[in-house]
């Protein structure tokens, strides 16, 4: 087993397990919430739009990402295999990066703590602690007392990164197409926090390490211009420094200044509009994301949700792209307060972990501290008092998992050096190697959920049967695969158990339509439009049955609600169709025309 301890080895086994997992995903197809961000969005459809600012304008936020799909679209259009690929790949390089900060960070001061470390030589010994001020003139990794870096020892980053990459609950950040925006931020998280340890490892004197920081804090940018998640970076790279650097605190002042600045970019990229620096403080104070939930409804939820990506790290079951969670009005509802002293007990325990490694001197437990604290850190900007339109989705503990594959990794690595057997190195590696093999396994089976719309939401009906929402994407996924009568079916199970879903009457109308029974299609369409008023689609959807009925009085104001909501080409050429059937043929030209604008204006944009 010698040849493992190789890196090269150890990195090409990250590659060849993440392969291994996402090996059925090639050709799964656009889904849920993929299809407006990349086969509908003319944005990606053209290289120039990202260099000539109309992207920029269009996606502040989440231009990098943005940026990426439309590389994808250059090279392979909409063929799915070119994204799937690019996920890969970014889920790969992020396995790598995980790997490469568990390396980094056992050869920090962190390695003399170990209480087994005997020396002999106080002369070689000042030079092995010289990195603690800052210096690094001779690497510790190079002595080889301290047990963690012994041969056992160098896999304990490799475990880490193969749980990273092989654990079945990283399937929707990476088979989930447009979740690219939570992987590749991830990745440039990770990046800015291996850049920082680099200039620190490198020394305050020695120039290269200002080229560190400066890719650090580059790369910070380019995550928080990737996804909101990464506005954590300074918090997570100050808590880093804290615990396995030790640095004068103007120093300190001095690297995390720059780091902290960053902060600002995203806020200001969801929120800024032109507005004074008043109505800036306003609107972050009332900012929510697409929903009007309370504040501390959202965060008393939130208790919950944590417990359950926990779980879902420990024991990932029963997994869903669509969780129907119930949310929470009081602080005091039993679920929520269990929960609540579930995870201050775990906050308790990993400052428990950084006092017990202070006094005596363990490496292992500060390094399970450290992954608690990373947990909670990383998870915060999407589970705290900041509503989010949906209350639990698994990508979001992507990033955060890191922490946790930590922890789980050295508290193995705990029991594993308190075996008194000789065979401990071999049972070690075999319980590695069948955990990462089972999770590799499961994984894989996951992603075939993922083959089909189909398959995708008959998944999540089988765990939730009665999810409105994933009902309705059901229905409509079974009249896209011309099982209508499937699909009416699985629309009119929503409505008992919300008679005024207007998505529902839609689907119903919609399906209707398509096996020709037109009056039918009319009634359901306007049971639609009767529960939601605003309801563009089900508007365009009655105007093709009105004309079809040929009641073109009723198309003719069906089409101008829908004008009014959402002026679409396809709404102005079916009015000029109604005015072609009524005979008033200057009014048709002219409805035609506006349509050939619209067209051609979003022509312009891609």
């Amino acid at each position: 087993m010698q040849y493992l301890n190789k890196r090269y080895v150890q990195i090409l086994f990250i590659v060849f397990v993440s392969l291994i997992a996402y090996s059925n995903t090639f050709h799964a197809p656009f889904t849920f919430d993929t299809i407006p961000h990349i086969p509908d969005n003319p944005i990606i459809k053209d290289l120039k739009n990202f260099f000539s600012g109309v992207a920029y304008r269009e996606y502040p936020r989440r231009f990098v990402g943005y940026f990426t799909l439309a590389l994808d679209y250059y090279l392979g259009g909409t063929s799915v295999v070119y994204y799937h690929v690019t996920n890969l790949i970014i889920h790969i390089f992020c396995g790598i990066l995980v790997y490469w900060l568990v390396v980094l960070t056992l050869r920090t001061q962190l390695t003399i703590h170990d209480t087994r470390y005997k020396i002999h030589d106080k002369k070689r010994a000042s030079c092995i602690m010289h990195p603690a001020s800052g210096q690094a003139d001779s690497p510790i990794h190079q002595f080889t007392y301290s047990p963690i870096h012994s041969s056992k020892g160098d896999y304990l980053p490799l475990f880490v990164a193969l749980l990273f990459v092989s654990h079945p609950l990283q399937t929707e950040a990476v088979t989930y197409i447009i979740q690219r925006f939570t992987s590749l931020s991830t990745m440039f998280y990770l990046l800015s926090v291996l850049m920082y340890i680099n200039g620190r490892l490198a020394g305050f004197k020695q120039p290269v390490s200002f080229l560190y920081y400066f890719l650090s804090i580059f790369s910070a940018i380019l995550a928080m211009k990737t996804k909101e998640i990464a506005v954590s970076i300074p918090i997570s790279i100050i808590i880093y420094d804290l615990f396995f650097f030790k640095t004068p605190a103007k120093k300190r002042l001095l690297l995390f200044l720059p780091l902290m600045l960053t902060i600002v970019i995203v806020p200001l990229g969801v929120l800024y509009h032109g507005q004074s620096l008043k109505e800036l403080f306003i609107a972050l104070l009332s900012y929510k994301a697409q929903t009007n939930m309370p504040r501390s409804m959202y965060l008393f939820t939130q208790f919950r949700v944590i417990v359950t990506y926990i779980r879902l790290i420990f024991f990932p079951v029963n997994q869903c792209l669509d969780y129907p969670f119930a949310a929470y009005r009081s602080f005091f509802s039993t679920p929520v307060v269990f929960s609540f002293l579930f995870l201050l007990s775990i906050v308790l325990t990993s400052f428990y972990l950084l006092y017990y490694s202070s006094r005596h001197r363990s490496p292992y437990a500060r390094l399970i501290s450290f992954g608690i604290l990373w947990f909670f850190v990383t998870i915060a900007p999407q589970s705290s008092i900041i509503p989010i339109v949906d209350v639990i989705f698994e990508h979001r503990v992507y990033l955060s998992s890191v922490g946790v594959f930590i922890a789980i990794a050295f508290a193995s690595g705990i029991v594993w050096n308190r075996l008194h057997t000789k065979w401990r190195n071999r049972l070690a590696v075999g319980a590695a190697a069948g955990m990462i093999a089972i999770l590799t396994t499961a994984t894989f089976v996951r992603n075939t959920v993922w083959q089909s719309e189909l398959s995708l939401w008959e998944d999540v009906i089988k765990k939730f049967p009665d999810n409105a929402r994933s009902l309705n994407n059901l229905s409509a996924a079974y009249i896209d695969a011309g099982r209508y009568e499937d699909g009416i079916k699985s629309s009119r199970k929503v409505l008992q158990f919300f008679p005024d879903n207007a998505n529902a009457y839609n689907n119903i109308g919609y399906a209707y339509f398509k096996l020709g029974k037109l009056n039918e299609a009319k009634d359901a369409m306007g049971k639609a439009i009767e529960n939601k008023p605003d309801f563009a689609r089900a508007y365009s959807n009655i105007v093709v049955v009105y004309i079809l009925l040929s009641d073109y009085k009723k198309a003719l104001e069906a089409v101008g609600e829908e004008i009014k909501l959402s002026p679409s080409a396809s709404a102005y050429n079916n009015l000029s169709v109604i005015y072609q059937r009524l005979g008033r043929y200057p009014e048709a030209m002219h409805a035609a025309t506006e349509a050939v604008n619209i067209k051609s204006s979003m022509k312009m944009v891609k």
